[in-house]
């Protein structure tokens, strides 16, 4: 590990021979990440936004360092809540982090970090895990001294500018719905293409807000150029005990998939944030293409004054927060990584768990595997 700097941002280097990231001292926010870092082809898959690299302050502390995957306690942006001012994605996305502690095991790399939080007075641990041979990264977090709901969760965000469209694959879901939307989203000059407020069944047939083409394909990205658009998908519990859910992006072009596992008893859901040009006030400027797979429990990008109260997903059963009493710490953990796939290799529709890894199948039943250790999620 070194202390430096990276597209702006004050952070810290870390890496074995597989795997290379930075983790902003700001918010904790990881990018750039470098896959295979020492091959004659690497792999960078996550976005960072193109104003690290000018001069501009957002207003938003969340967008000052906002790039790849940053932890989010509470998740969404209107954290108003009982007298708690938090700010949008939560201190742990946007205020400093303790100077880490590193250990090396052979080319086993842990760090670990901290910061003690103000608005809701506690704790959160970092804990990121790179292993031997493994294109993955094992993260943890653990909150601690909390009392009260929050809603939270990991903010993934992928890069599809120069890798060709994404082909997006999760594991079964009781079903998704589109964000709900109010006419402030559109004074704020971003514009939306799905229906608000709409159900549905498969992310391959999303109702639109246009009569001539009703529905729309979201299982691809970038699609519906000059829109964004916010979904969430919510996975089944596994039958088997203990075995992890999934969210996978297919790069085709660039000749790999990036994937997600989570615990589902902790992350329920998945928010997919499809941002193709939509948003139009600085920083954005119409010009920001990036795609979102954050796996959450929460509602919607909402935050926490609508995710711990009753709203349209509690009705219906599903979790939007996790309620937290002071002398009890709560663990989450996350892994992501990639995997090398031919060029033929199309979205991923299985996945298979096996002791030493996992395997993915696309629909021609073409397989790729990695080594991973998904148990790590239960521990």
């Amino acid at each position: 590990m070194r202390k430096s700097v990276s597209h702006g941002q004050n952070g810290w280097f870390l890496e074995n021979s597989t795997v290379r990231l930075f983790l902003t001292e700001t918010g904790g926010h990881m990018a750039p990440v470098t896959f295979f870092h020492r091959s004659r082809k690497p792999l960078k898959p996550y976005f960072i936004s193109p104003w690290q690299d000018e001069h501009e302050r957002p207003e938003w502390p969340v967008l000052r360092p906002m790039r790849g995957d940053f932890f989010c306690v509470p998740f969404g942006t209107d954290n108003n809540f009982r007298g708690e001012v938090h700010p949008a994605h939560g201190e742990s996305a946007v205020e400093r982090w303790e100077s880490p502690t590193v250990t090396i095991e052979g080319e086993d790399v842990f760090l670990s970090t901290s910061m003690k939080t103000k608005v809701r007075e506690g704790g959160i641990r970092k804990e990121i895990f790179l292993k031997k041979d493994e294109s993955v990264i094992y993260q943890r977090h653990t909150i601690e001294g909390f009392t009260g709901p929050v809603s939270l969760g990991h903010h993934a965000i992928l890069d599809p500018s120069a890798q060709g469209p994404f082909l997006i694959g999760h594991s079964p879901i009781q079903f998704g719905m589109v964000a709900p939307r109010s006419s402030a989203a559109y004074s704020a000059r971003e514009y939306y293409s799905l229906a608000p407020g709409s159900r549905f069944s498969r992310i391959e047939k999303v109702p639109t807000i246009w009569k001539e083409e009703p529905f729309s394909d979201c299982s691809i990205f970038p699609a519906r150029e000059g829109f964004g658009d916010i979904l969430q998908i919510f996975q089944r519990k596994p039958k088997a005990k203990e075995k992890p859910v999934w969210t996978s992006a297919t790069a085709a072009s660039e000749g790999y998939l990036w994937f997600a596992l989570k615990n589902p008893a902790i992350l329920n859901s998945t928010v997919l944030w499809m941002e193709n040009c939509s948003r139009h006030q600085a920083p954005w400027n119409g010009r920001t293409r990036c795609l979102g797979l954050e796996d959450v429990c929460s509602f919607f990008a909402e935050g926490l004054k609508t995710s711990a109260r009753k709203n349209l997903l509690t009705e219906q059963g599903i979790p939007t927060s996790v309620r937290l009493k002071q002398k009890q710490a709560l663990t989450i953990p996350y892994i992501q990584g990639v995997v090398r796939v031919p060029r033929s290799f199309g979205k991923v529709v299985k996945v298979r768990f096996e002791k030493s890894g996992v395997q993915f199948f696309d629909s021609a039943e073409t397989m790729v595997e990695t080594a991973v250790s998904w148990q790590f999620l239960f521990e």
